[in-house]
């Protein structure tokens, strides 16, 4: 087995994997599924782009939703997301709301006579953060401002965008506040329930029901 950054398991069994290869001699990533019963691998060829670089500049998170039996790529930084079916055959790539894309990615590879280290050569910007895809809605704490949200709601306030994903359309957003100070870290869906981690808090909120 090759090596891997992501992995979901999607159906009974079998895995879903963001597993290093070679390319043409050069290290970079490419989703694998994987079943472990029979231990058979297959590799998609045309959903991920090559650059050469071990999937840095296309790092992402890697999401399975039961209700849908779709698979979900969400790039950190590229204001996109990959909907896949459990067979790694592309159904739709889409655009965030977010109004900053690095266009430009860059890295550096750094060698020595015992090692080749990739590492970041220009500045990026997070665009997506935590994801999470349940019941047929994908969301992701966005951060960054859409172009119809004042900066002064997004200082205060942590922003969810809630995504369909049937179709990858756009649903809205909600705020997630900060408590004490700490702004949320991490969360999970359950039901209509958003529960949030903090530094040193856990919070419940109640997801609109518009969305």
């Amino acid at each position: 087995m090759h090596p891997f950054s992501e992995s979901v398991v999607a159906g009974n069994s079998d895995f879903v994997l963001r597993a290093y290869q070679k390319f043409k001699g050069r290290w970079d990533q490419a989703f694998t599924r994987w079943d472990p019963v029979k231990n058979i691998f297959f590799t998609e060829e045309n959903v991920s782009e090559k650059r050469g670089d071990a999937g840095f500049s296309t790092d992402g998170m890697l999401l399975f939703d039961k209700s849908t039996s779709r698979i979900l790529y969400v790039e950190y930084y590229i204001n996109q997301f990959i909907c896949m079916d459990t067979l790694l055959q592309v159904l739709y790539k889409r655009q965030t709301i977010d109004t900053f894309s690095n266009t430009v990615i860059k890295v550096s590879l750094e060698t020595t006579p015992y090692s080749k280290t990739i590492t970041n050569g220009s500045p990026l910007h997070q665009i997506n953060l935590e994801s999470k895809a349940v019941n047929g809605k994908l969301y992701i704490h966005s951060a960054t401002p859409a172009k119809n949200e004042s900066s002064k709601e997004f200082r205060s306030n942590a922003v969810i965008d809630v995504y369909r994903i049937s179709d990858g359309h756009y649903l809205g957003s909600f705020y997630i506040p900060e408590f004490k100070g700490e702004r949320l870290k991490d969360f999970e869906v359950e039901e209509d329930k958003l529960i949030v981690l903090y530094d040193n808090y856990d919070a419940v909120y109640f997801i609109p029901f518009n969305l």
